[in-house]
């Protein structure tokens, strides 16, 4: 028997089904495996469905609304998700915001529009399989023994999609990044997982991004990937490059602080693929956005 793939529970008022309807059909028009109540079956338990659903899920989305806010459901969902350790994805239908979803990155969708096709993006990187596990898959359906596929799962593990090295520690740094995965050997692809310690927490008022740069001649130019946690901890973090980023180019991946009012800017940029103009080694850089870590150099 086939695992089932990996899905996005969305969490949602019964205010807003309209909205959410349309919201998982776009996910799923754009290969996202998704799942919402409208997926019970008849005669299922509704609470017992939607708590087994939370545990096995990738990640949350939750359409975030004043009704939302307001209900019942949704926060139950939320903490559901927690416990279990769940990543979210806030998305914001108008002004209202859940507080104990702050540590993630949010996307507004504002005027019953829609998210962005770079939100698209990251959230079907964060279920994309490594490569090497689909080919392992090709390799059951071709019938392949069990022995030669545990040989195949143990070699592609080690060579094209190797686990994240111990952590080295932050040292004087706020922030390491642990492990960037890759596709094939020296090669990121288009959607790396990078793993992130935090050593130091974001100060209030501050955000934490993970942000590749590229250099042209003396000049480099930052580009905000992802928003992370600011708490202490190590977590992965899917991110991913444009169909424009050229194959085998050199990209440098950074944590970099980001204060407020700059912080509204980062989150415009990272919208638009555009990059930040300035980044500086310390916290009287520029606009006070500063780099927190070492630099991790991988080719795409």
């Amino acid at each position: 028997m086939r695992a089932e793939p990996p899905f996005v529970f969305v969490s949602y008022s019964r205010a807003d089904r309209d909205y959410a309807n349309e919201f998982v059909a776009r996910l799923r028009e754009r290969d996202v495996t998704t799942w919402y109540d409208q997926d019970i079956r008849p005669g299922q338990p509704w609470q017992p469905t939607l708590e087994a659903r939370i545990r096995t899920c990738r990640a949350v989305v939750v359409l975030m609304s004043e009704t939302a806010i307001n209900g019942v459901g949704v926060p139950q969902e939320i903490t559901l998700g927690k416990r279990a350790g769940k990543r979210f994805f806030p998305v914001r239908l108008g002004p209202a915001r859940f507080d104990s979803l702050a540590d993630f990155q949010e996307e507004a969708c504002l005027d019953g529009t829609f998210p962005s096709a770079q939100w698209y993006r990251e959230v079907r990187a964060l279920l994309a399989p490594p490569r090497w596990w689909r080919r392992t898959d090709a390799l059951v359906a071709a019938g392949v023994t069990a022995a030669v596929l545990v040989a195949a799962l143990l070699t592609g593990a080690a060579l094209l999609d190797r686990p994240a090295a111990p952590a080295k520690g932050c040292g004087r740094l706020a922030a390491h990044i642990d492990a960037v995965t890759e596709e094939s050997p020296g090669h990121t692809g288009r959607a790396p997982v990078i793993t992130v310690t935090v050593c130091t927490p974001a100060p209030d008022g501050h955000e934490y991004w993970i942000m590749d740069w590229t250099e042209d001649g003396d000049t480099k130019r930052f580009y905000p990937k992802h928003r992370i946690s600011g708490a202490a901890g190590t977590a992965p973090y899917p991110i991913s490059h444009s169909e424009a980023t050229e194959v085998g180019s050199e990209r440098s991946y950074v944590v970099v602080d980001v204060p407020q009012p700059m912080a509204g800017k980062v989150r415009d940029w990272a919208s638009t693929d555009d990059n930040v103009p300035q980044v500086g080694p310390a916290a009287a850089a520029p606009g006070g956005v500063a780099l927190i870590s070492e630099a991790v150099r991988r080719a795409l």
